[in-house]
């Protein structure tokens, strides 16, 4: 396989069950979604719930990721703490599973997963049982061990897992997660192979035979602790390599078991997957999270394999290059992190996947928090009015956490998906965690919440009725205050609760928890002058009869204090790698200003709707500190993610019976840039090739929780095949006050939906004031069809830039080197820098360092910041002299390299100019051999011996750069030279005319003797030259013809 094409992959993804028809008992409509009802149980004092369970007395038993354990009670309508177990939270981990065992009626046992706080030094997380007693109480003492599972060292409990189930044939089921980091696997498998990098490699764990992460493990825990292993597991006990109590292994993080069916050996899981946003042909498809109905114990791909059998790549981590494709069908895990079997077992398929967006598989789903939920079993004998109806008999549950729907489907006898149904799809679901049918028939829903913090104040537990006749009130509740010093008086107001049916509603208030009634009306007073925590509750009942209650809570003697993020706002800007300063601060009714040197600062990296811890500050004692937002490579930028800042404290306590309070802040901030394609909602809009593809006016995309305040101007990258696109970006609708428009965009050269050309353009920015998601409107009149594709936008704040220059000083007030213009105030990738030398009629970029190198310069240099759409910052300047280079000399009169016969002269002249910062000193001179001559001056070139000469010209220019140019020739001499320079000689009389024939006519016979190839003779004439010659009397010539004849003799030799 060389690559994954879409049509390949498109035809590995369906469904092979896809067209087949299912007739059966789910084929009536199922029951209007008006008869059920959401009836909220418990939503005070709720910290990361993880996990419920209901009892079979109908009791709701949650844990909550601190070590917690907490019953709401039926009887009561309250929730208490049952005990809480010392855990250690850390990445992922803490208190994360919990499952009520097969014969919790008769003995109060029920099974919980933790993390011990020893996890630092034993980096294991354990399984006991624990015993409930009926008044709620968990008993710390009736502990037993039923297994430590061993964490890889070093990896900080991501891709925990954890979840629990007890089934009523004694098995105990157990989710581990891969506990890899996705370091360098940007969004797809860690397979990272390289020495050290072992953390990055899910082959050491999911893929391991012989080890217990990444997998689902099966158990029967013994009376006492420990366990026993179960017949028809994956590995059979005493397997070389292997570990018995694998029942399925290739997961990545299994968040949850959703059902066992001892009938017929089925298991219902769901495992979230890898965060590639789009597919690459290189590596393998886009991250899919996916359900499984296992048919029995086996291999479930990761990290080799995805969905209906789709092979990832064997990724070259060395190179960082593709290598073969994993076989799904026999994988073989030759990794050296390894420590179990070699040749795996074929790789099963998943029952049902999907990704971040709709596809023709599956196209009801659509998300990446994948969970699985129960299998609903109706009994017609249970005589609860409040059952689920026979419809979804044999139906399971299956809701995602991100995107916050519950779905149902059927199955065939094959163990394929049929007849997906939502659930309740106009009802509103806040991250759900985890669901359970009751005893009741009703559907009992654990809800983590929308936030970021360890208290979000809208996650809750609910139960979900189904009912008939008349129908229970909608309670809605708030209070003036739920805590202050003593006296406190709260006014508690149900005046919003609201009737399905219509039915007049009374109210009953229990302020002090102690079952009686002690104020009517939909708006109540009360006044505590006790200290201490208290359970109001209010009771709403319909003229039917039918009645819900509200739990909530006040502490009385201690009022919560305030944490307060000052700066940076919320749904501002931080950059990744930068440092991002913070100003916090907390007041306390009590205590008063808070050190904030006891405040807590934490910083997630905020990726879909959940958030990865990465760092923590304590602030300065001025309140303000610094964090540097940090990403991996898993979390590229093809992934939607963003920077969650919280601030808390916990303060001492009240008056004496008042419990301690926490108060915290946390705020969202942004980066300035985003991929169009990971938009968080949208209408009428996809991903087309992996590029945000806007069909038509009237579609939309959004962004969330974006604060504009500094924000000028608003860049998109378009490719539009035709002129004509408008884009109007709004606030809190897509009918919501205007915040920038694009209007008219002309075409950016795309020639098909296939050939397209991107290109940006900048709008201003009105900023409609606070927090909101923005929405990316188009709204095109008339028939235009630009095919309008969106890929990048950038929130951008034209920024004050400046520039220092280095050296800092120049010499004797000239730069003579390179000088570096560094740029500040610039965020990469979202502005260059660039500056002009010409008063502004050329601009340079500045390098991807952020450095520009300036050429030579007298004068004013300007430079400015610039973007991707090209708008500028305001154009600042700075004043510098460089020259870098010194004079040009240009010589004339004689040429480099020429060989000059010695009887003719030569005139050298040379010109030197320096347009920076002039010509310095006297440039007449030159140096002719060891002699110095004048520009312009004739040089005899008899008066040079034969042979090679050098003329040096040297020229200093005012910034102290000096040039040397330098010509070489070579003069030499001939028979021709010898008889002109003796005619020269008789013509300007210093020899005779008669010495002046002897020589000439020695000259001929040399000559003649030359053409006739006698050397001899033409030596023996040149002797008899040579001789003439030395009797002349003037002794320059006498000279220059003996040098000369000297010459000529040794070269005809």
């Amino acid at each position: 396989m060389a690559a994954l094409t879409s049509s390949v992959l498109l035809a590995a993804l369906l469904p092979a069950a896809a067209a087949t028809a299912h007739p059966g008992p789910h084929d009536d409509p199922p029951p209007p979604d008006e008869r059920f009802q959401k009836v909220l149980l418990e939503n005070t004092g709720l910290t990361q719930p993880m996990r419920l369970s209901v009892t079979p007395d109908g009791r709701v038993v949650y844990i909550e990721r601190d070590g917690r354990v907490k019953v709401w009670d039926p009887q009561t309508r309250n929730s208490v703490v049952a005990g809480s177990v010392p855990v250690r939270v850390t990445g992922e981990l803490g208190m994360v599973g919990l499952a009520l065992a097969r014969d919790f009626a008769q003995t109060g046992h029920l099974f919980l997963h933790f993390s011990p706080p020893q996890w630092d030094t034993t980096w294991i997380s354990r399984v006991s049982r624990f015993t409930l007693g009926a008044d709620n109480t968990l008993d710390p003492a009736s502990e037993k061990l039923v297994i430590d599972i061993p964490h890889p060292r070093g990896v900080g409990g991501g891709h925990s897992a954890g979840d629990l189930l007890a089934t009523e044939d004694g098995y105990l089921f157990i989710a581990t997660g891969d506990n890899t980091s996705c370091c360098a696997s940007r969004g797809f498998p860690g397979t990272d192979e390289r020495p050290g990098q072992a953390n990055g490699d899910a082959q050491r764990t999911s893929a391991n035979t012989n080890d217990l992460n990444g997998k689902i493990l099966r158990i029967v825990p013994k009376a006492d602790g420990g366990y026993d292993i179960p017949e028809g597991n994956l590995f059979p006990v005493g397997t070389d390599k292997t570990r018995p109590e694998i029942y399925a292994m290739g997961f990545r993080n299994p968040f949850t078991i959703g059902d066992w069916d001892p009938a017929t050996g089925r298991l219902w899981m769901a495992d979230y997957g890898p965060d590639a946003v789009l597919p690459d042909p290189e590596r393998g498809p886009a991250g899919h999270v996916q359900v499984f109905l296992m048919d029995g114990p086996g291999n479930y791909g990761w990290p080799y394999c995805t969905m209906n059998k789709v092979p990832y790549n064997d990724w070259n981590y060395v190179e960082d290059k593709p290598g073969p494709w994993f076989d799904c069908d026999a994988p073989v895990n030759d990794s050296p992190n390894n420590t179990g079997l070699v040749n795996l077992p074929p790789i099963k398929g998943s029952t049902i996947y999907y990704t971040y967006d709709r596809q023709e598989y599956f196209p009801e789903l659509f998300g990446g928090g994948a969970m699985a939920g129960p299998m609903y079993h109706y009994d017609a004998d249970n005589p609860s009015t409040t059952k689920f109806p026979q419809w979804f008999d044999g139906r399971r549950f299956l809701y995602d956490w991100t995107t916050d729907w519950i779905q149902t489907t059927g199955f065939d006898a094959q163990g394929a998906p049929y007849q997906m149904h939502e659930l309740l799809p106009d009802l509103d679901f806040r991250k759900p965690m985890d669901m359970e049918f009751g005893p009741d028939g009703s559907l009992y829903l654990l809800e983590y919440g929308n936030g970021w913090g360890a208290s979000n104040d809208d996650a809750g537990i609910y139960r979900i009725d189904y009912v008939e006749g008349n129908r229970a009130p909608l309670v809605s509740t708030s209070l003036s205050a739920d805590s202050g010093a003593l006296p406190l008086t709260v006014r508690f107001d149900a005046s919003a609760s609201t009737d399905p049916d219509g039915n007049a509603l009374t109210y009953a208030w229990d302020f002090d928890g102690d079952g009686t009634a002690d104020a009517t009306g939909a708006v109540a007073t009360h006044t505590y002058t006790t200290a201490g925590e208290f359970q109001p509750r209010v009771t709403v009942r319909d003229s039917g009869g039918a009645e819900s209650i509200a739990n909530l809570s006040v502490v009385a003697g201690n009022t919560r204090p305030v944490v307060t993020i000052e700066t940076p706002v919320d749904g501002g800007w931080a950059e990744f790698g930068e440092n991002l300063p913070f100003r916090v601060r907390a007041t306390d009714a009590e205590e008063g200003v808070i050190d904030c040197t006891k405040i807590k600062v934490a910083y997630q990296l905020g990726h879909n709707s959940h958030g990865h811890p990465m760092a923590e500050a304590t602030p300065n004692a001025d309140c303000t500190g610094v964090l540097v937002p940090g990403r991996d490579a898993s979390h590229g930028p093809g992934a939607y993610v963003f920077h969650v800042l919280e601030a808390s404290y916990t303060d001492g306590g009240g008056v004496a019976g008042a419990p301690a309070l926490t108060g915290s802040g946390d705020i969202v901030l942004h980066p300035r840039q985003y991929a169009a394609s990971t938009y968080q909602k949208g209408e009428g809009v996809g991903l087309y090739t992996g590029q945000l593809f806007v069909p038509g006016t009237g579609n939309w995309f959004m962004f969330p929780r974006i604060n504009v305040a500094g924000i000028t101007h608003l860049n998109v990258e378009f490719a539009t095949r035709l002129p004509g696109v408008n884009l109007t970006v709004r606030a809190g609708s897509p009918t919501g006050p205007v915040v920038a428009t694009f209007s008219n965009v002309p075409g950016t050269g795309s020639t098909s939906l296939s050939n397209r050309v991107y290109k940006w353009f900048g709008a201003p920015v009105r900023n409609p004031g606070g927090v909101h998601d923005l929405y990316f409107v188009a709204d095109w009149t008339g028939q235009t069809q630009p095919e309008l594709f969106v890929r990048g936008i950038q929130f951008q704040t034209t920024p004050t830039v400046t520039a220092t220059v280095s050296p800092p000083e120049p010499t004797a007030g000239w730069y003579t080197g390179d000088v570096t213009l560094t740029y500040a105030g610039l965020t990469a990738g979202l502005w260059t820098g660039q500056h002009s030398v010409d008063g502004g009629t050329t601009w340079i970029d500045a390098a991807a360092d952020g450095t520009a190198t300036i050429g030579d310069v007298k004068g004013q240099v300007l430079y400015r910041a610039v973007d991707r759409a090209g708008n500028t910052s305001r154009q600042r300047s700075l004043w510098l002299r460089v020259d870098r280079t010194g004079p040009t000399v240009d010589v004339s009169g004689i040429t480099d390299g020429a060989s000059y016969g010695n009887s003719g002269t030569l005139t050298p002249d040379w010109t030197v100019t320096d347009t920076t910062s002039g010509v310095a000193g006297n440039t007449n001179l030159a140096r002719l051999d060891d002699r110095e001559i004048r520009r312009g001056r004739t040089i005899r070139l008899a008066d040079l011996p034969p042979g090679e000469h050098t003329l040096v010209v040297t020229a200093t220019d005012r910034a102290g750069n000096t040039t040397t140019r330098t010509v070489r020739f070579t003069t030499t001499t001939s028979v021709a030279d010898l008889r002109a320079l003796v005619d020269g000689y008789a013509a300007a009389g210093t020899i005779s005319a008669t010495r002046a024939g002897q020589l000439t006519g020695s000259l001929d016979r040399v000559a003649t003797a030359l053409a006739a190839g006698d050397r001899a003779g033409a030596v023996a004439a040149l002797d008899t030259f040579l001789n003439q010659a030395n009797t002349l009397n003037a002794p320059g010539p006498r000279a220059q013809l003996v040098r000369d004849a000297q010459v000529l003799i040794v070269e005809i030799r």
